[in-house]
């Protein structure tokens, strides 16, 4: 046995069906990251390494701007060289890269040795903008977050 549908039922369930479907493209377009006109802003990251065992630092990290207006994300770099900062016993890492205005601008590093102190500066503009130093053997972080965010 066989029953019928009426053809009205049939139109309002497909009308409904890509009405629903047109509201979720319409909420997912909504959700993706909108381009923004904010500037890009110059921003360089410094560490400087003083102590013992000067050669490298380790789990640095730092934030860039893929694009133009896109959020910064994180560039995990791992273990770095360093370049010694000549006349004094001291070495180095730094990198440029560009950053949306407001969004997040962080680095972080690792000494290579319990007995090698880190520092950290964040030029933005080529203006300082952000700097801290760590104790012997600990990491290092200039952010514009809060810790532990």
């Amino acid at each position: 046995m066989r029953f019928a549908v009426p053809r009205s039922t049939v139109a309002a369930r497909s009308l409904a069906v890509l009405g629903a479907s047109a509201a979720l493209l319409a909420g997912l377009a909504a959700c993706s990251e909108p381009a923004s006109d904010a500037p890009a802003q110059a921003v360089t990251y410094k560490i400087v390494a003083t102590g013992e065992n000067l050669s490298q630092i380790s789990a640095v990290a730092y934030y860039t701007t893929p694009a133009p207006g896109k959020s910064s994300v994180r560039a995990n770099m791992g273990t770095v060289p360093l370049t010694p900062v000549e006349g004094k016993d001291a070495a180095m890492w730094q990198t440029e890269t560009t950053v949306t205005k407001g969004s997040r601008i962080d680095v972080t590093a690792a000494p290579a040795s319990s007995k090698t102190s880190l520092s950290c500066v964040v030029r933005v503009d080529g203006n300082e903008f952000l700097s801290a130093a760590a104790g012997p053997g600990q990491p290092v972080t200039c952010s514009t977050q809060k810790q532990g965010n």
